[in-house]
């Protein structure tokens, strides 16, 4: 069948749009270059219009690094809003960063501190506080953590699996810390921050282990256990003695291990004090019910001004006054957490609720 006119011999309109000016169908001749790439296809380019490698197919990223540093270039304060969101989120990097600068440039390091001490910057008590608070902390998590198990951060005492660092403190393997602190202070007592910059001055020396708040606690208790308990049973009566044995055994403690009087009135206060009335921790999901690691709490953090207000020890004074309301039982590692928490202007809501105590 012969076509028509109106048509070339492929079957393409010969339409003004597809005509050239000799006439020739423009349909064909795109067939035809396409037949012929088809046979001999283009090999894959690899460079870009601007000469970098092309590794991938899609957009060449040297290119668009490139544009970016231009437009960063160009934007400055674009650019120093940027680098300080990373600065803010990533303050570790920035500190290693800095840190293998001025091992390289030592001349740097030198002109730093002297342009800081000309140009001090101006902070607000709150801020220096703060820049203080995380200096503080910086160091104590580098103490704990060397003397920590195998050098990881935690508690050496066997099976205890605390890691949390506001419940971690450092003990003195030959239980000499007060004198130590004493020694640090001309003849007053310092701060544990004191203690953890002189161990870091001093390269770390030996005779020092991690231990949560709980196990320094206990330590503590049966270091002076033998000698309250001799002393006990040469002037308590055996009546009393054997009442408050006999009150202990029932709840389940070895009261012939414990200084008596004291065990006595303590686990009084803390199964009064503690939930539901039975021995353990007011927090919850503590499972501590180990009486020497448990403690008296004031709801309303003014331990230190009630213990100078009172002339005999504060079980015996709850017990005496039949357990009068602003307190809990809390194991020492809670109890350290809290204090901590507050000092830090409080992370989370202290425990408890606030309360007066009765005169």
């Amino acid at each position: 069948m012969k076509l028509p006119a109106t048509h070339c011999l492929r079957g393409h309109p010969r339409t003004p749009e597809n005509l050239k000016t000799n006439g020739s169908c423009k349909q064909c001749e795109r067939d035809r270059e396409k037949a012929k790439h088809a046979l001999s296809p283009k090999p894959p380019k690899t460079q870009c219009k601007n000469g970098h490698p092309k590794l991938a197919p899609g957009p060449c990223k040297a290119c668009k690094r490139e544009a970016k540093k231009r437009y960063l270039k160009a934007h400055p304060e674009v650019r120093r809003e940027k680098e300080r969101r990373y600065a803010k989120a990533h303050p570790e990097v920035i500190r290693a960063q800095r840190k293998r600068y001025f091992e390289k440039h030592p001349e740097a390091r030198e002109k730093a501190r002297a342009y800081a001490k000309t140009h001090p910057q101006q902070r607000t008590p709150e801020q220096k506080r703060a820049k203080q608070n995380k200096k503080v902390e910086r160091r104590k998590l580098t103490v704990l953590t060397h003397y920590g198990p195998q050098g990881t951060l935690g508690c050496c005492w066997e099976g205890c699996s605390v890691t949390n660092i506001d419940m971690l403190t450092l003990d003195h393997l030959n239980d000499d810390g007060a004198e130590q602190r004493r020694a640090l202070g001309k003849g007053k007592r310092v701060s544990n921050n004191r203690v953890y910059a002189w161990i870091k001055s001093n390269n770390y020396p030996e005779g020092f282990q991690t231990l949560c708040a709980n196990h320094q606690l206990k330590k503590e208790m049966l270091k002076h256990r033998e000698a309250k308990l001799k002393k006990e049973k040469n002037t308590r009566t055996y009546s009393k003695v054997l009442e408050y044995t006999r009150v202990l055994k029932g709840a389940g403690i070895p009261a012939e291990e414990y200084s008596i009087s004291h065990t006595y009135h303590k686990f009084l206060a803390c199964t009064r004090y503690a939930p539901e009335k039975t021995l353990g921790c007011s927090c919850a999901g503590c499972g501590v019910v180990d009486l020497d690691m448990l403690t008296i709490d004031h709801t309303n953090n003014d331990g230190a001004e009630h213990r100078k207000s009172i002339t005999v020890p504060i079980y015996r004074w709850l017990v005496k006054n039949n357990f009068p309301e602003g307190f809990q039982t809390l194991c020492a590692n809670h109890n350290v957490e809290k204090e901590i928490l507050r000092a830090h202007s409080t992370r989370r809501e202290p425990l408890g609720t606030s309360s007066a105590h009765p005169a």
